[in-house]
């Protein structure tokens, strides 16, 4: 997963938390949101990394996550935004020169605190994250160029539009597709494009994810989509038996 990130060195200031200094160690942005309310994720969200220097802590790692939606741009980004820019197509660091935390503004006292991971590998435990429930606002050009910046998925397919060419994605990792449940139809068929192969087995998890209409669209204009649908009509079974599969080794026969 690549990100941009803001590491400081030196002392940038401190939270203390059950009688704890973490010191702040780095930011980073995804988009969208890692964290959810009320199943609702938002356009971007930063998480600024704590650390502990005392060696005598369990939990040496604390988070604070503030979450943005898009509005009036974000006066912190802004002072960033030519850097971030001319990284495009970079794998580099370069020297930001003071740039003051304190001036991103964390705005209410209100926060979700729980025990969980870190979100990137190696996915530490024991981390302590506090997530501000005030939400900010942040412009979609900020969000774009973060994204085009670190070469996200979606800006990928965008740029092929037009073109039949093939390009080198970069590391992308497959556990970021989140399965969800455990719960699953299978049943063994076919492929749905030619040429339409024999003697596959499929396993459709029964959990329903969400996609935004502009990320369907997006996806739909890349490859010049032009019909209504653009998926194979639903087969007849044809005597195919389909097994439903829960998280005990029992199966149902449809």
């Amino acid at each position: 997963m690549s990100l941009v990130q803001l590491k400081w060195e030196g002392d940038a200031g401190s939270i203390q938390i059950n009688g704890t200094d973490y010191f702040l160690d780095q930011g980073h942005w995804h988009s969208p949101s890692e964290h959810s309310i009320n199943g609702r994720r938002y356009d971007l969200e930063l998480h600024m990394v704590h650390l502990a220097r005392d060696p005598n802590v369990t939990n040496k790692i604390a988070v604070v996550g503030l979450f943005y939606k898009i509005g009036h741009h974000d006066d912190f980004l802004s002072k960033l935004m030519s850097n971030i820019l001319s990284m495009t197509d970079k794998k580099d660091e370069r020297n930001m020169g003071v740039i003051d935390p304190r001036e991103i503004k964390m705005g209410g006292k209100k926060y979700y605190r729980y025990m969980g991971s870190l979100t990137v590998p190696p996915c530490t435990e024991g981390v302590i994250w506090a997530i501000n429930k005030k939400i900010r606002t942040v412009s979609r050009e900020q969000v774009k160029s973060l994204r085009v910046a670190v070469h996200d998925l979606m800006s990928n397919i965008l740029s092929m539009t037009d073109k039949k060419d093939e390009r080198n994605m970069g590391v992308i990792d497959p556990r970021e597709i989140k399965m969800g449940g455990k719960k699953y139809y299978r049943y063994m068929g076919s492929l749905t494009v030619p040429p339409c192969t024999e003697g596959v087995i499929w396993t459709m998890n029964k959990k329903i994810r969400t996609v935004s209409r502009e990320q369907v669209k997006s996806l739909r204009v890349a490859v010049h989509d032009y019909a209504e649908k653009n998926a194979r009509p639903v087969q007849q079974l044809n005597n195919r038996e389909i097994h439903f599969y829960g998280p005990n080794p029992t199966s149902t026969r449809n």
